[in-house]
Parts: C-alpha cells; sequence; structure tokens
C-alpha cells in the first residue's frame, strides 16, 4: 500500500474539498492471464492506500447525469409511478438513448398492506406478501404493489421466464414502501430473494434497516436476467444491491445513506466496507465467479459510505449516465474486472480513508486468499467521456499477485478535476508480474493539485491532452498542451461544457463519436473534454 502524496494547491482550481485517499477491498487469489479481445466500443489515480471488500482501502428526486431530474424511463403499461420521477432516469441528455422499455406480461396479481395471502390476488381482493404473489407466478406475471408499508420480504423465490418475467412494480401513482427496522439478522436484507431468475422489481422504496450489513435488495442464489429499476434505497447499514450472476440490470434508482456500517470509516479503517451497488463474485463457482453482461445506467448515488458502484468480479458490463455525489473513497471501482465501459458519469467525490478527498475512477486485482476463486488483471476497458471531481482522478493500484496487472485500458475526452493529487495514478506493477501493455490516454482535459503519475509509462500513449495550469507534467505526451485557464466549481456535470470552447481540439480518429451529452463529436477534430461546445 502506498504513502499519501503531500499535498497542494491545485494550479486553477476554484474547488474547495477535503483531503483524499483511496481504500480497500477484501480480494480473491489466482487467476487465469488475461484473455484477448476487442475493447468496448469506446463510443487510475493516485495508488491507494488500501483498497473494499469488493470496492476500494443512492428515492426522490433522483437526477440523471447531467444533474436535471427524470421519471423511470419507458415502462409499459404506466409502469411504476417513479414517486413523482425520483428515480434517475436513462439518457438524461437530450440525445441520449433513454432505457428501454419492460414490457409487462398481461397477467396481473395484486399486493396490499391489508391484503391477505388467503384472497385471490385480484385489485378489489389483494395478497399481503411478495412471496406469495411470485408463488402463484412461477413462470412469470405481473405483480402490482399497492401503496403503504409492508415489513421486510424474505426468502422468496422470484421466477419468470425468458420473455415473460416476473414483474413486481409499484402501481401506478403510488408508492410502496418495505421497511427494514425490524430486521435483526446479520448480512441480511428487507427484500431477500433465494433466488432470481427473469425478474424485474420496478418503482419500489426500500429503507431503514440497521441491522448488522442489512442489504437493501438481495439474491441469496446468482441472479439469471434480474432488472432493477426506479427503485428508492436508502438508510441501510450495508449495500443498497449488489448481485452475482448474469444479466443484471441497474438501472434509473436513486440509493442514499448507504452503507451507514462504514460512517465516518470508524470500523473499517484498514478496508473490508461494502460497495453501495454493482456485483459480487459467485463463490460457488469457483470456475467462473464473474457477474457477466451487466448494465448499471442512470443511478443516483449519494451520501454512501462505501465506492459508488462496485464492479467487483465483473465481465461484460456497462457503467454508463450515473450521478455519484459523495460516495466513499472511491466512486466507480473495478477489482478483478474486465471488459468494462465506464462512460459519461458525473463522479464527485469529498471523503476517502486518511482523511482525503476520495478517488474518482479505479481498477485493481484484489487478493482474496482461501476463496478459492480465480484472478483476472484489469483489461480491455474504455473510460470514456465521464466528468470527475475527486482528490485523485483516474487510476490503478498494485498488488503484488500475479495478476496485478493490467492492459488494453483506454482513458479517453475525459474531463477530471483532481483537487488533491494527480489526474492520473498509476501504480508501478511489482517485479514478476507481466506488464501492462496497449493502454491510450487521448483527448482528455486534466486539472491537477499534483503532477500525474504513470508507474509504467511504456505501457502508454499520451496525445491530445490539455493540462489545465502553467505547465506539464513528465508524463504528458508529445502533442499534449497546457493552458492556463480558471475552472470555476463544477455542481454538475454541465458545468464543465464551458471549458469546451477554451480548451482546443485533440488528435483525430480516437473512435469516440459523440460527447457527454450525445451530441455527434466532429471526428477530425474533437474538442477535448467530456463536451463538445
Amino acid at each position: 500500500m502506498h504513502q499519501n502524496h503531500a499535498l497542494r494547491t491545485a494550479r486553477g482550481v476554484a474547488l474547495t474539498l477535503l483531503l483524499a485517499a483511496c481504500g480497500t477491498s477484501d480480494a480473491p487469489e489466482s487467476s487465469p492471464p488475461p484473455t484477448d479481445g476487442a475493447v468496448l466500443d469506446a463510443d487510475a489515480t493516485a495508488p491507494c492506500d488500501g483498497c473494499s471488500e469488493g470496492g476500494s482501502t443512492g428515492g426522490s428526486g433522483g437526477t440523471g447525469a447531467t444533474g436535471g431530474t427524470g421519471g423511470t424511463g419507458g415502462t409499459s403499461e404506466g409502469g411504476a409511478a417513479g414517486f413523482s420521477g425520483e428515480a434517475g432516469s436513462g439518457g438524461t441528455a437530450s440525445g441520449c438513448p433513454g432505457l428501454d422499455p419492460i414490457v409487462a406480461p398481461a397477467e396481473r396479481l395484486y399486493v396490499a398492506p391489508n391484503g391477505s395471502d388467503e384472497a385471490s390476488g385480484a385489485e378489489d381482493a389483494p395478497l399481503a406478501s411478495l412471496e406469495e404473489a411470485a408463488a402463484r407466478f412461477p413462470t412469470g406475471g405481473t405483480v402490482i404493489v399497492r401503496g403503504g408499508t409492508y415489513p421486510p420480504q424474505q426468502w422468496f423465490t422470484a421466477t419468470g421466464t425468458e420473455g415473460h418475467p416476473l414483474h413486481i412494480r409499484a402501481a401506478d401513482g403510488e408508492t410502496p414502501v418495505f421497511d427494514g427496522s425490524e430486521v435483526q439478522s446479520e448480512w441480511s436484507a428487507v427484500i431477500a430473494m433465494q433466488s432470481a431468475s427473469h425478474v424485474v422489481l420496478e418503482g419500489l422504496e426500500v429503507r431503514s434497516c440497521s441491522a448488522p450489513s442489512c442489504q437493501g435488495i438481495s439474491s441469496d442464489d446468482p441472479v439469471l436476467d434480474l432488472t432493477l429499476r426506479g427503485c428508492h434505497v436508502h438508510h441501510m447499514d450495508g449495500p443498497a444491491a449488489r448481485f452475482s450472476g448474469k444479466r443484471i440490470r441497474i438501472e434509473g434508482n436513486h440509493f442514499h445513506d448507504i452503507a451507514l456500517t462504514n460512517e465516518n470509516n470508524t470500523d473499517y479503517p484498514n478496508g473490508g466496507w461494502p460497495t453501495c451497488t454493482g456485483t459480487v463474485p459467485d463463490r460457488s463457482n469457483t470456475s467462473d465467479p464473474w457477474a457477466d453482461d451487466v448494465v448499471i445506467r442512470a443511478n443516483l448515488i449519494q451520501d454512501c459510505w462505501g465506492e459508488g458502484i462496485g464492479l467487483w468480479y465483473a465481465s461484460n458490463a456497462v457503467v454508463e449516465d450515473n450521478v455519484i455525489e459523495n460516495a466513499w473513497n472511491v466512486g466507480i471501482y473495478g477489482d478483478n474486472a474486465f471488459h468494462l465501459r465506464i462512460a459519461r458519469n458525473y463522479v464527485h467525490m469529498l471523503r476517502g480513508s486518511n482523511g482525503g478527498a476520495g478517488t474518482g475512477i479505479l481498477f485493481g486485482t484484489e487478493d482474496y486468499p482461501g476463496w478459492g476463486i480465480p484472478s483476472s488483471a484489469t483489461h480491455d476497458v474504455d473510460v470514456v467521456n465521464n466528468v470527475v471531481v475527486a482528490g485523485g482522478g483516474i487510476g490503478w493500484w498494485a498488488m503484488s499477485t500475479p495478476e496485478s496487472t493490467y492492459q488494453s485500458l483506454r482513458v479517453l475526452h475525459n474531463t477530471v478535476v483532481a483537487t488533491h493529487r494527480g489526474a492520473l495514478g498509476f501504480s508501478e506493477v511489482e517485479a514478476g508480474v507481466a506488464s501492462p501493455t496497449g493502454c491510450a490516454v487521448k483527448n482528455n482535459v486534466f486539472s491537477e493539485a499534483e503532477d500525474a503519475w504513470l508507474g509504467d509509462p511504456g505501457a502508454f500513449v499520451l496525445d491530445g491532452n490539455v493540462w489545465i495550469g502553467t505547465s506539464m507534467p513528465s508524463a504528458a505526451g508529445a502533442s499534449d498542451v497546457a493552458l492556463d485557464i480558471p475552472i470555476d466549481p463544477f455542481s454538475q456535470a454541465t458545468d464543465a461544457q464551458a471549458l469546451a470552447p477554451l480548451v482546443g481540439t485533440g488528435e483525430a480518429g480516437v473512435g469516440v463519436t459523440d460527447d457527454f451529452l450525445c451530441s455527434p463529436r466532429d471526428t477530425s477534430a474533437p474538442t477535448r473534454g467530456a463536451f463538445e461546445p
């Protein structure tokens, strides 16, 4: 683990934030070498002082990545009310795609706080529990949940079929609230499914569970084809929602006041805190523990005491259009993760380990001895069109295990304000570990308090970046430029667009065809950073 960099005033940055550092996770052990593969279509920060378990050492008023409010996005048959538009929406910016419509099955059952599990489940004779509704729809159907307060719903099996899911949603214009204050068991959840396949949960509020490490929504078994959309999860001792399995969609939700077990970092000073949302490994599958085919999109995550989004053992994952404000230590963290696209996110960090202000986007390969599952290098990753304000910007941190390296990592067209450390911070790979290769850093806007650091500079090609301040770091590329222009504080991602007319154009042909707002780029002369003018 690396020591904190000394702090100094950010050049040309009118931001006053707290100090920064990274966190740590509980991690796995040996893994196969990284496989070759195409990087996801293009369309890490100062090293950590120890980075978390699945992370590095949260409905109301949800905003999309632009800071604007949105509804739940494209639900059929009226869909969930979205608690008055309180969930973040997909495609919040003009030109960006919205969330895909959900086609709800025609068969319906109703659930209400005053219902009975002996009733028919009709609108005028509702059931009382999700468990009973799910049992009556073993091959899928629509469960409409009326407004009101419900006790925890635990250890039920939820199943639909391909193209005919079990769709559990809020009644139109109503807010069902699942309250976890009665939960006492450690590592439990307020909505705790035993298993989930072909399931949609939409428009539900889940709140208030102080049992040790209590999660908002969980599945004991790995999931298959699970969508969590437009839900409001808050005040959890543990994560909001994390899953292992395949085909996972976490979209348009509002998560806040999550991972309170780590509040003020009192009980986990050396790491091990939970991430707020994301993926976890399937420890029962010793040959393939990775969560695969994952989309985490258009969520608003606020005031979380873990990493905002944790891609812990994830492959073929897309993280886009999210707003992460005031998470702990790292905004978006990929641990033992590969084939990733991180795009159009707004990450604003204020706090981290050792009194720091955290890191925006970070990757690594943590070691989890004794778990019996393989590890993986970070590889085939695109970090594109993000706006990051944090103590440190984008990077990767090393461990001494053989898999702790990286390759084919591209950092393109981001706007990064590093308030306490470097805009880039990539640790040197340990001796005896395969050297990193095939990485590119192009057409970004960087403002930093300390010089960017690349521990293995030979792995990188840097071109077309602008470094805001009086000088460029030694890591800068031959076609990079330095500009001494002021940066006003960002309160939302679109504040960074004011820089677009000032930063000039970067290298042509990097493969990024649109910007943060999904506006088309002139690929022959693209504007540096996340925005076109």
